[in-house]
């Protein structure tokens, strides 16, 4: 995860705080300021996890689907917040 961060820009990350070779969010100081972060995760989260957290859900407590619908909302108000946009014709 820390190679791809490194290599590649992402509008929305979503991280699993219980890996079972650390924690997701020890990716958090990897990714630039402006990528939207969801953690989703079956283990206990810290309410406090800053500014840098936009969203939390609980894999127990929510569906494929409020999972979707968050997913579109967040990357819908990054685009917004981003200004217009060029798109690329082919």
């Amino acid at each position: 995860a820390r190679r791809a961060v490194a290599k590649h820009r992402y509008d929305l990350v979503i991280l699993d705080i219980a890996l079972p070779d650390g924690s997701g969010l020890d990716l958090l100081i990897d990714l630039p300021q402006e990528t939207g972060v969801i953690v989703f995760s079956a283990a206990e989260m810290d309410e406090k996890l800053g500014d840098r957290v936009q969203a939390m859900m609980t894999k127990t407590r929510a569906s494929e689907i409020d999972v979707a619908k968050l997913v579109r909302r967040m990357l819908v108000a990054s685009r917004n917040a981003a200004g217009p946009t060029v798109q690329a014709r082919e």
